[in-house]
């Protein structure tokens, strides 16, 4: 696409229409006095192009762009571009139909801008696309050099002039991506900073804060109901002395009817265990190796197998007969060629016998003839003697009979000749098939050599093949890798759901129990060991899942020191607490300085012993590692579990232990004769210990099926391999094969070609030879016979002349009868020969016959052999489909042996613990059988204890109205010693008082809500945390890429920008200068380019030393090599050769008209040696207050385009478009 015309209209300072046509193509310049209005075409182009930066083109507003700013009668700016569209590759988007497109923009004075495309109005975004969409954003030009671009490339600094070298390249829109890239990451980082303060001075503290309010809260529960318990307990400890039977036994039968029940609820529960147990069996039995599918599959591995192995007998078979075919086409080939040698000695008996019959025929035609000549002789001598002794006649008959020989001899002469050529024609052709024999005895020799090869590497792909399949079958892959790479992938998608279902379920639990697992800190020293901190308590431990069960009692048993953190010694929990960065307030257990009083095994024997074995030591229901031994020791070497109330009480009170004991509900028995009970605060999800094991256990097995799944892709990797790699070698098994039959073929259907045909042709070529020189001797024979005749005739009439009638006739008679002889004698060899002749003939004829049937019987067996080849690849591809169906089979009853093998190692667990349960169920009956016999014993003794304290209420009233008391009674009459426990019981309410005292002052009733609403606020800012880093982590991969993918782009610009640069530098500067671009700093392209020059062999240090040309010259290079790397249909330059003089000139513009032939150029100078290399030039003047244009050089040279009037240029641009 380029400028055809342009047309002004109240312009700047072209006041009237003036239209502008014959714009060349290629090169077109502008020039004229300074003032003239030069530029102001240039600025109507742009104006056209819509340039919103109207300082280019040396206007403040709109209004500036009218003639006089609308001040003398023009109110209106219009100019009208009209474009040659013909170059439809060229075409702007959407406008390739056009030939012609004229884009017009218009501005009034206090009016609108208008823009108006093929003279319909448009928008400016729509002309905006037009032009861009061919390169030509005027709003950001790299096809615009205006006045003063030149000086300001050679002020530019190097980041400037890598910028210029950017917008070339195109990668400038990198940088607005990452800018914005950088602005978001600002906004991440503030928003970081943001939630990490939120945390640190807010949450976090108040959290810390929330969290010992709780604890000093639960405490105050405690102390509370332990005061209200410890008074009660002392009042009826001071009435209890004569109470001690009646509360001994209410409290033993209460205690008996808790075992009852709590072994009711245990059976339900080992009943329900037990039922799912069951389910979970028989689901295993018919997943197991006797299962239906397992069954079914065997069955159909076992059919696969026999159809293969029938289908394998097939291709033997199927190979064999293609042998035998073989063998029976080179039988048929034979006789044939037999019958062929038969056929072609009896030809030559044929000619031979066809020789001499012709020569028989001939001499009898010669007898006949000598015959008929001599008796016309004696006729005529005969009718001589009767007549009047007139001898005309006789001499005429004499006379004819010479013509008639005479014509014989000239006879057998042309046959004669004819014979020669023709033996001549023989030898060449003779002559010529004797190196064809040669060359196609080679041929089938190499032929016999390649099919040798091909027999030799047919037979090595096959043992290949075979040997591939044999290893493949001796690595379990069968014969088919395929299809076990198909189940191992099938298995690896399950492998990989389970680990993605473990995975959610472990963060699932990680949520609940991360207080309880997890620790965090700062390294407080640089290459701290972190070894040396273990973590909490929790995280440490392990608890077996037949132990689940008193989970609950470990956590009372435990406390808050199940949070502790344990580690190495007291050295690194102080580096901890002084510069770990703790976020909470914790509690540390150095290993090397704690302390615990661990229960001794007397104790542990006798605890065992006098609760029937119910009572554990809770450290021994717990595993660790041997390094943590202290620390278990001291959270639970002190407390015993204990299975019910009972076994509870008798432990904790016995003077031989008197030890904290826990029950499995959670209640705890202290020696004070403190007692702590009720709801634990335990979610409804199970204990915090079963959650943990939990996440541990799947953690482990996480971190098993991670290396699983690892081999398994190898495995994979290597299924794939081996089936690409038998593919591979299957399909080029086949195409040998296809190679081998096509040789093997290739004989038989190409047989013209052989050497046998060759030879046989020479053959023929030498029997016809002999033939010829056979009957070029009998026409000599012939030839002698009839000049003997001529010459006895010519003797005949000489001799005439002189004897008499009668001894003429006498001599004629003589010889009559010997010619009668000798035509008698050449009849009977006539017909010999033709006897011989035909016997020959009737041999041959049975000899071709058998050639025919020979040649049928070769076809016939070709095409059993083709049969037998087809029928041996369908077999061959039946066998590989029966091979790959028993594979998918097997690998399909690998899988499923594997699972069903799975399935009886669960269910011969699931056997075991159905076992287990069975004797637990057993003994859980028999506990509570003996708990209810002695449940019945202690309400005997409390109805015989109450009839007692019936009368003792009757003292104390005040006893029977407080059922507490009475509780409290039955519980207390139960100590040994009831007077000690009453001081202990005093001693123990002052102390619970005075700490009520203590927290009554401080503690916090609405904690729980408070915690819990802090607790979520943590959540959602940690979880919001992590998500804007990994937002930041993504934007500084993406800007990352972002700078790799512009400074590749930005190197290949530079260094083509660079080659062209020095080339055009040269080009304007001859002898042997050039320049080029330099990184700044070294190799780093992104510090920026300088531009460096060499004059001659200088290098010039900077441009300073150059002179203003000179320079002048390196700007101008430079940005005619950017223009060339990125070409436009369009370039317009503004006296860009201000500075240069008149040798310098006319190399830009030679070079401008040689090396930038693609696209148009309109340049403004008032140079001749630039304007005179143009094709067309235009010259501006300045009369009487406008500008108007000459055409001073081109096609439609004028005296002026400036339009007479409106109608006229209207009219004349319609026909022109037209």
């Amino acid at each position: 696409m380029h400028i055809k015309e342009i047309v002004l209209d109240g312009f700047k300072s072209y006041a009237t229409r003036t239209v502008i046509s014959g714009w060349d193509p290629k090169f077109n310049a502008v020039t004229g006095l300074n003032g003239s209005g030069k530029s102001n075409i240039l600025d109507a182009i742009c104006f056209v192009l819509g340039i919103t930066t109207l300082s280019h083109v040396r206007a403040n507003n709109l209004h500036d762009l009218v003639y006089k700013r609308g001040q003398a009668g023009i109110q209106k700016a219009t100019v009208s571009i009209v474009f040659d569209n013909r170059d439809k590759p060229q075409s702007p988007v959407g406008y390739a139909h056009l030939d012609e497109i004229v884009v017009t923009r218009q501005v009034v004075v206090g009016g609108k801008n208008k823009y108006l495309i093929n003279g319909h109005t448009s928008q400016q975004n729509v002309v905006a696309n037009l032009f861009q969409s061919v390169q030509l954003n005027v709003n950001n030009p790299h096809f615009l050099i205006m006045q003063g671009r030149i000086t300001k490339v050679l002020n530019m600094k190097p980041l400037e002039i890598l910028a210029m070298v950017e917008e070339a390249a195109g990668t400038r829109m990198f940088e607005e991506r990452k800018e914005k890239a950088e602005k978001t990451i600002a906004k991440k980082v503030k928003r970081l900073d943001e939630i990490s303060d939120l945390l640190i001075s807010d949450v976090l503290p108040k959290l810390d804060r929330l969290r010992a309010e709780r604890n000093a809260f639960l405490e105050y529960q405690q102390l509370v109901a332990e005061s209200d318990r410890a008074e009660r307990r002392v009042v009826v400890l001071e009435h209890a002395r004569e109470q001690n039977r009646a509360q001994s036994a209410a409290a033993h039968a209460t205690t008996l009817l808790e075992s009852v029940a709590a072994a009711t609820a245990q059976l339900t529960k080992l009943a329900s265990t037990q039922a799912e147990l069951a389910a979970r069996d028989r689901a295993l039995t018919a997943a197991g190796t006797g299962s239906p599918v397992v069954q079914d599959l065997l069955a159909r591995e076992t059919a696969a197998r026999k159809r293969a192995a029938q289908l394998s007998s097939r291709v033997d078979v199927l190979r064999r007969s293609v042998a035998d075919e073989s063998n029976a086409v080179r039988r048929a080939a034979t006789t044939h060629a037999s019958a062929g040698a038969a056929l072609s000695e009896l030809a030559d008996r044929q000619a031979d016998a066809a020789r001499n019959t012709d020569r028989a025929t001939v001499l009898v035609e010669d007898c006949a003839r000598e015959l008929e000549r001599l008796q016309d002789r004696i006729a005529a001598l005969t009718e001589a003697a009767v007549g009047d002794g007139n001898t005309a006649a006789t001499a005429a008959a004499a006379e004819r009979a010479l013509q008639d020989e005479r014509a014989l001899l000239a006879s057998i002469d042309a046959d004669r000749s004819a014979l020669e050529a023709r033996i001549v024609a023989v030898d060449r052709e003779s002559a010529a098939l004797e190196p064809e024999l040669e060359r196609a005895r080679r041929g089938a020799q190499a032929r016999q050599e390649e099919m040798s090869q091909l027999d030799a590497s047919f037979e090595r792909v096959n043992a290949k093949l075979a040997a591939m399949r044999a290893d493949l079958a001796g690595q379990g892959l069968t014969t088919d890798p395929a299809a076990h790479a198909q189940g191992l992938k099938a298995k690896r998608r399950e492998m990989a759901a389970e680990i993605s279902s473990l995975t959610r379920e472990s963060e699932a639990l990680y949520a609940k129990v991360a207080h309880a697992v997890s620790f965090d800190y700062s390294d407080p020293t640089a290459n701290f060991d972190r070894s040396k901190v273990f973590g909490t308590v929790a995280s440490l431990l392990r608890l077996d899942s037949e132990h689940a069960n008193k989970a609950s009692a470990l956590e009372m048993a435990a406390g808050s020191r199940l949070y502790d953190i344990v580690v190495a010694d007291e050295h690194v929990g102080s580096q901890l607490l002084q510069h770990g960065r703790l976020k909470k307030r914790v509690t540390l257990i150095p290993l090397t300085t704690i302390r615990s009083d661990v229960i001794t095994r007397d104790k542990v024997q006798r605890a065992k012993k006098i609760t029937d074995g119910k009572a554990v030591l809770a450290l021994d229901l717990v595993q660790y590692d041997k390094g943590v031994k202290a620390a278990m020791e001291y959270v639970f070497g002190s407390t015993f579990i204990c299975q019910d109330p009972k076994a509870a009480n008798a432990v904790t009170y016995d003077r031989a232990i008197s030890a904290q004991s826990v029950t499995w509900a959670g209640d705890v028995y202290d020696p004070s004769g403190m007692l702590s009970g009720g709801d634990n605060g335990q979610s409804s999800s199970g204990p915090l210990l079963v959650h943990v094991m939990r996440y541990h256990d799947l953690q482990a097995r996480i971190a098993t099926l991670g290396p699983a799944l690892q081999a398994l892709d190898a495995e994979i990797a290597s299924a794939e391999s081996a089936t690409q790699a038998l593919a591979a070698l299957v399909e080029f098994t086949a195409a040998l094969q296809a190679r081998h039959e096509a040789a093997h073929a290739a004989p038989v259907h190409g047989a013209l070609a052989t050497p046998e045909a060759i030879a046989a042709r020479i053959a023929d070529a030498a029997r016809e030879h002999t033939d010829l020189v056979a009957r070029q001797a009998d026409l000599e024979q012939r030839a002698a016979r009839t000049r003997q005749t001529l010459a006895d005739l010519e003797a005949d009439a000489v001799a005439a002349d002189g004897a008499s009638s009668k001894a003429q006739e006498a001599a004629l008679r003589q010889r009559l009868a010997a010619a009668k002889k000798a035509h008698s004698a050449a009849t009977k060899k006539a017909a010999s020969a033709k006897m011989e002749a035909e016997q020959v003939a009737a041999e041959a004829d049975a000899r071709t016959s058998e050639l025919e049937a020979a040649q049928l019987a070769v076809q016939a067996a070709e095409t059993a052999v083709a049969t037998a080849q087809a029928e041996l690849r369908a077999a061959s591809d039946d066998d590989a489909a029966a091979e790959a169906e028993v594979a998918g089979i097997a690998a399909q009853l690998a899988h499923h042996r594997r699972d069903a093998a799975a399935s009886d190692a669960e269910r011969a667990a699931v056997t075991k613990r159905i076992k287990q349960l069975e004797a637990d169920i057993a003994a859980a009956e028999t506990a509570r059988n003996d708990a209810q016999s002695e449940a019945k014993r202690a309400q005997r003794d409390v109805e015989s204890a109450k009839a007692a304290l019936r009368k003792l209420t009757e003292k104390f009233p005040w006893l029977a109205s407080s059922s507490s008391q009475s509780s409290e009674s039955q519980s207390e009459s139960q100590l040994p010693d009831l007077s000690e426990s009453l001081t202990h019981a005093q001693s123990r309410l002052t102390a619970v008082r005075k700490r009520l005292e203590q927290l009554k002052r401080a503690v916090n009733v609405h904690v729980m809500e408070m915690i819990g609403v802090a607790e979520r606020r943590e959540r959602e800012l940690q979880e919001k945390l992590a998500t804007v880093q990994a937002d930041k982590v993504k934007i500084e991969d993406t800007i990352s890429r972002l700078d790799d993918i512009k400074e590749s782009e930005l190197r290949k610009t530079w260094e083509q920008v660079n080659a062209d640069f020095g080339t055009i530098f040269g080009e304007l500067l001859p002898g042997n200068n050039t320049a080029e671009l330099r990184p700044a700093d070294r190799d780093r392209l992104l510090s920026g380019l300088e531009i460096r020059v060499r004059l001659g062999k200088i290098w010039k240090e900077s441009l300073a030393e150059l002179s203003g040309g000179q320079r002048s010259l390196i700007a101008l290079a430079l940005v005619l090599a950017l223009l060339q790397f990125k070409p436009a249909p369009m370039y317009i330059l503004d006296e860009v050769d201000a500075a240069l003089d008149l040798s310098h000139t006319q190399n830009i513009g030679q070079l401008i008209k040689t090396r930038f032939t693609g696209s148009q150029f309109i340049i403004v100078s008032l140079k001749e040696g630039m304007f005179n290399n143009a094709h067309t030039i235009f010259k501006t003047k300045f009369r009487d207050g406008t500008s108007t244009v000459d055409v001073i050089k081109g096609s439609l040279s004028s005296s002026s385009s400036h339009a007479p009037s409106a109608e006229a240029a209207t009219a004349s641009r319609g026909a022109s478009r037209r």
